[in-house]
């Protein structure tokens, strides 16, 4: 039934002049929430979409909600104070020999962390300190992380150990003095 009898209102007709469902729950304009909510967001920066991509679909909420979240905090991509180029550059060099690509700092909501857009796991990240002091154990967790998501990598890192690409351990005997 129609308002005032029922529990459906007309929408005004810059609104669609649809009917809509009226209650406590929804308000008594529901169109004005409804619609607002259904306009697409603004563009992200360039910045942010290079390392996060595009909006993931609504079949994923979780990695919507995510995406959408990051760009709130989203501040911007440079160089964690602290840290001088030719690390950076030496870092980098260790993770594309491994497949990971050049690392990407971006400033968000927790702080500075490195990303990985070129990377074979979505969503890869470390912390700026890790990333550049200890790339190898990046690339170690990065391999694991892998194997996680049913990859082998091209060349295993030897700080990975072998039980997680499914070999056995070597055996090497005690040695005593």
């Amino acid at each position: 039934m129609r308002h005032p009898n029922g529990p459906y209102r007309q929408a005004p007709a810059e609104f669609g002049g649809q009917w809509w469902l009226v209650s406590p729950f929804t308000g008594e304009a529901p169109w004005e929430t409804q619609l607002a909510a259904a306009e697409p967001p603004p563009a992200p920066p360039a910045e942010f979409a290079a390392v996060f991509g595009e909006r993931p679909s609504r079949a994923s909420a979780a990695a919507a909600l995510e995406w959408d979240q990051n760009l709130e905090h989203f501040k911007g991509v440079g160089t964690p104070e602290g840290f001088a180029a030719e690390q950076i550059d030496a870092a980098g060099d260790v993770f594309e020999q491994w497949g990971l690509g050049r690392p990407v700092f971006v400033e968000g909501r927790y702080g500075w962390s490195a990303h990985f857009p070129d990377s074979q796991v979505q969503g890869f990240q470390a912390s700026p300190f890790t990333a550049v002091e200890a790339p190898h154990l990046v690339v170690a967790r990065y391999q694991i992380r892998m194997t996680q998501d049913g990859q082998e990598p091209p060349e295993q890192h030897p700080f990975v150990p072998p039980q997680i690409f499914g070999h056995e351990p070597l055996e090497q005997p005690l040695q005593t003095t």
